[in-house]
């Protein structure tokens, strides 16, 4: 999952979102989980970002990659669809 925090050189989504919730669709379901819960995982974990171009962009983003089942583990809910 990639959770992103700058964009073109500019803090983005999990550092600056004011959202109480944030909701991952992994393909098979609904992940529920809070940013601040994904900020102490990222914190724990002890995980780098890294720098890319993702398709469709043609500037450089700056993000963890978080594998699915550590979401899953900070979820608040976990829903099939």
């Amino acid at each position: 999952m990639v959770i992103e925090v700058e964009f073109n050189g500019n803090p983005s989504a999990l550092s600056t979102t004011k959202a109480d919730w944030w909701v991952f669709y992994d393909g098979e379901g609904l992940i529920w989980t809070t940013p601040e819960d994904i900020r102490q995982l990222i914190r724990v974990k002890d995980m780098a970002a890294v720098e890319f171009i993702g398709k469709g962009d043609n500037v450089k983003k700056r993000a963890y990659l978080v594998k699915r089942d550590d979401i899953k583990s900070i979820a608040i809910k976990c829903m099939g669809v």
